[in-house]
């Protein structure tokens, strides 16, 4: 008899101490929960919206970077001639290098450039060339002018705003008065002098031609992510005159 009183005695003290939690304190942890979970979503969003900000500045800056290397690349080839070594000979019957004309816009800076270079095949005057055109809705793109006289996209307009193209001609000259044979000669006349040289006007001279170009694109999606590429073109073939301007031997 005392045994049971004493086991009906304990139960309501385990039961007591045997509960769950309380709705207040559900509350609380679930309020927690939300919190730490909102900031998890808020890391990770600022993470991929970071992601996609460095792929577009990485697209952007290969783009621009891709269109500039392949400007410089052809670019370098205007003016080029076979005959060009034949035409810097003193006497020789050789025309004019046909390919020496680069054409720009009336402004300076140009947007465009046009020019040839002497291939295996027949060619275009001026078929080679780059510009920057504006669609209706306000892009600008670059284009490339191919053999056969059209214009084809050089940048992808779903990936970069073309903003600005600026090429800008530095013609800078190189007189060529040492080489006149006249000044090699044991007894020399006073017009093969090299002051004389130096003085007249006429004597050959070479002109070398170099184009500053420089390209700006925004990121489509992204108006204030922009960048700008340089270039400095240098012409392999320059242009001669006065190629009989020499004193006699």
């Amino acid at each position: 008899m005392l045994g049971h009183v004493m086991r009906a005695s304990s139960e309501p003290q385990r039961a007591a101490t045997v509960r769950g939690f309380s709705l207040v304190e559900l509350l609380i942890g679930t309020t927690i929960g939300l919190w730490l979970l909102l900031g998890a979503m808020q890391m990770i969003g600022h993470h991929f919206a970071s992601y996609r900000a460095q792929v577009r500045e990485l697209r952007l800056n290969q783009e621009l970077r891709a269109a500039a290397d392949v400007m410089a690349r052809d670019l370098k080839r205007a003016g080029h001639w076979d005959k060009a070594l034949a035409a810097l000979t003193v006497g020789a019957t050789v025309a004019d290098n046909p390919y020496a004309e680069v054409l720009l816009e009336d402004r300076t800076p140009s947007s465009t450039i046009e020019y040839a270079y002497d291939r295996t095949t027949p060619t275009l005057p001026n078929a080679f060339g780059f510009r920057r055109r504006v669609s209706s809705d306000g892009s600008g793109s670059l284009q490339m002018k191919n053999a056969a006289g059209g214009w084809q996209p050089l940048t992808d307009p779903a990936v970069v705003n073309i903003t600005r193209m600026a090429i800008t001609p530095v013609v800078r000259s190189i007189p060529l008065w040492t080489s006149c044979p006249c000044r090699f000669r044991p007894v020399r006349a006073a017009a093969c002098e090299d002051i004389a040289l130096q003085q007249f006007a006429e004597t050959p001279r070479v002109w070398i031609r170099q184009f500053d170009i420089e390209i700006a694109g925004r990121a489509v999606g992204d108006e204030v992510l922009e960048r700008v590429v340089r270039e400095h073109v240098r012409l392999g073939n320059g242009t001669t005159t006065h190629l009989d301007g020499c004193p006699a031997p």
